[in-house]
């Protein structure tokens, strides 16, 4: 002990080994190998007040819709546009046209299955609340039964966001 007392450097140098040391055995379960299945917890910021993503633009309702809600297109690891509860889809060669399929065995909490018209439902009341989804109910024709069809008018492209 009195060589740490007249060498300060010496305790600077076993300080900072065991700092590091108690720094790599709190990180070793973060570099860890992530394991598959399991329940995942985390604490929000703030409170859900608001269960429906429509109703609020408060990110929380947002972020919690995205982990129990089906969407028709999502995004995959690499941020790349993937179908989730279409199967397929179809564009016309004018792309006023957009047929899409449903993909089979999709159910509803208790068991009925998920249609077209549930879809065409939930996009006739995203259309009423979002600003884009406004502009595109104007131009937009909605039909369909296991396919649904999204029909234009007119040539529709989304305004930019910056």
């Amino acid at each position: 002990m009195h060589g740490f007392r007249r060498h300060p450097s010496l305790r600077l140098v076993v300080l900072s080994l065991l700092a590091i040391l108690g720094l790599t055995f709190t990180a070793a379960p973060i570099l860890a190998e992530p394991s598959r299945g399991g329940t995942v917890k985390f604490v929000t910021a703030n409170d859900l007040k608001v269960l429906d993503p429509f109703w609020t633009t408060a990110y929380i309702s947002r972020n919690h819709g995205y982990m129990i809600y089906d969407v028709l297109f999502a995004l995959d690891d690499n941020l790349t546009v993937q179908p989730q509860m279409v199967d397929t889809w179809e564009v016309s060669q004018g792309r006023l046209r957009y047929t899409f399929t449903l993909r089979d065995g999709l159910r509803w909490h208790d068991g009925q299955p998920v249609t077209s018209a549930d879809v065409i439902a939930s996009l006739k009341r995203w259309g009423q609340r979002d600003s884009q989804g406004k502009l595109l109910m104007r131009v937009l024709a909605l039909t369909g039964e296991r396919r649904y069809l999204l029909r234009l008018k007119q040539q529709y492209q989304l305004a930019s966001r910056s």
